[in-house]
């Protein structure tokens, strides 16, 4: 009888030690798995908007690299590639002097008369149309709803420029919110600027960046307008490609990423 029990004492023992290995086993596949998930998510979003504007996204922030980087991406990646916000395919894309090159398969080159977007990732990501639209009166009712109480005259429909109405989902909702641009350049009867980029939910209008100032100021003024709006961060929920048009002796263009944080966006990484 002492035999037996010593024997099933035994056999326990071991038991317990086999349960605890495979309990270990399994744990370390789960981390190994979690690993290589948190992997892909660190892999760069590549970025061209142009020339003159080549950026990585990685974790929240905007990282431009030599042009020899960029000679290397564009030999080994292809690039879904946009005009306008309207979608050519994926591309190679080259860069010769101050022009951005897209070639298909057969080394053909595609025809991009407008806004180069393109970028290069692990798979194709929602983008939008970004194509600038004529005044309409809901372009005038938000606008008369962002300089009430102001001093602002809204001008002449000529004077404003760079308009846009992107109908978005925005917030992963199933509902489109619209974002809005909207700027006027001022004029000889007209010295007031603005640059209003907001957007609208449900009869609610959010400022993101509001800019007024005059044209007789020294002061450079900005222009804002929606380059590209997408998930980059795979959380399901668009962040905002802003493209800053800096006036002052030369038009200037550089690019932020602003973020969702409840009904705000936030500015979280600029191009430097």
């Amino acid at each position: 009888m002492k035999k037996e029990k010593k024997k099933f004492k035994f056999e326990l023992r071991y038991l317990i030690i086999v349960i605890v290995i495979i309990l270990y086993l399994i744990l370390c596949f789960f981390a190994l798995q979690s690993n290589d998930e948190s992997e892909e998510e660190r892999n760069p979003i590549y970025m061209v908007l142009g020339a003159d504007h080549k950026f990585t996204y990685l974790d929240g922030k905007i990282e431009k690299g030599s042009d020899k980087d960029w000679n290397q991406t564009f030999g080994n990646k292809k690039f879904y590639t946009y005009n306008d916000g309207k979608y050519l395919g994926q591309y190679n894309l080259m860069q010769y002097n101050t022009q951005i090159y897209a070639f298909d398969d057969a080394n053909d080159s595609v025809n991009i008369s407008g806004f180069l977007f393109a970028y290069s990732y692990d798979q194709q990501i929602d983008v939008v149309d970004t194509s600038y639209v004529e005044y309409d009166e809901n372009i005038g009712a938000v606008l008369d709803y962002l300089v009430e109480g102001s001093t602002i005259v809204i001008p002449p429909v000529e004077q404003l420029k760079m308009l846009q109405k992107i109908p978005v989902d925005l917030d992963g909702d199933q509902e489109d919110e619209v974002v809005y641009a909207i700027n006027s350049l001022g004029s000889v009867d007209n010295h007031q600027k603005f640059a209003f980029l907001c957007y609208e939910d449900d009869g609610e209008v959010y400022r993101i960046i509001s800019k007024t100032g005059n044209s007789n100021d020294s002061d450079m003024m900005h222009y804002y307008s929606i380059a590209q709006i997408m998930d980059l961060d795979g959380d399901n929920k668009k962040e905002l490609i802003v493209r800053d048009t800096q006036f002052g002796t030369a038009a200037v263009d550089r690019y932020m990423i602003y973020k969702q944080k409840g009904d705000d966006y936030q500015l979280i990484s600029s191009e430097t």
